[in-house]
């Protein structure tokens, strides 16, 4: 009822005022950035929204981040969508987050699933305009993929205990099962990340 109240009245001096209902409509929420991964991720898991981690040098501008490019509209109103932590690799704590997620070169980037326990994507370097709100959108769901189906080959010659080769055997009916595995599974997120 409250909310619904607030929508009229919002509503009535709009109407009143068209340069209110300008602001109103024109307005963004000011971005939270916490500097901390673990209020960051204790924020992610309250929230259910997905987790972006900015690691980079903010001093040098060649390892950071541009302003430019988290302020833009198309990124900001994506940046919206996330629970956002940004860390300083250059103090103690920014190189002990850093090495945790295995981060050599800067900046780096990773997002995290909405439950705060599964790397969705990982991006070291330079990031480009035009890449950063393309992985925005993917992963904005904050949502891992449950399974992934992959082949298997087989990758030598059975001899069952009986000693009847299962060589002809495995050609012919199975030479290239399909397997699924969970989506989380340390191999798979590796692939999905080309490494």
């Amino acid at each position: 009822m409250l909310q619904f109240i607030a929508a009229v009245t919002v509503a009535v001096a709009a109407s009143s005022s068209p340069a209110l209902a300008e602001i109103a409509v024109d307005q963004t929420p000011a971005l939270n950035w916490h500097s901390d991964y673990g209020t960051a991720l204790e924020a992610t898991r309250k929230d259910a929204r997905p987790l972006l981690i900015v690691i980079d040098a903010p001093q040098d501008a060649k390892q950071s981040v541009s302003a430019d490019l988290l302020t833009a509209d198309a990124t900001e109103k994506l940046l919206a969508k996330y629970d956002l932590c940004r860390v300083d690799a250059t103090t103690p704590y920014g190189k002990k987050v850093a090495d945790a997620f295995g981060a050599k070169t800067f900046p780096h980037v990773a997002i995290i699933d909405k439950a705060g326990a599964v790397v969705l994507h990982k991006q070291s370097g330079a990031a480009a305009a035009d890449q950063l709100p393309t992985v925005l959108a993917k992963f904005q769901s904050g949502e891992r993929v449950s399974s992934v189906a992959h082949t298997t080959y087989f990758r030598g010659d059975a001899t069952a205990s009986n000693g009847v080769s299962m060589s002809s055997f495995n050609s012919g009916v199975q030479s290239q099962p399909t397997v699924t595995s969970p989506g989380y599974c340390p191999s798979c997120q590796r692939q999905a990340m080309g490494y």
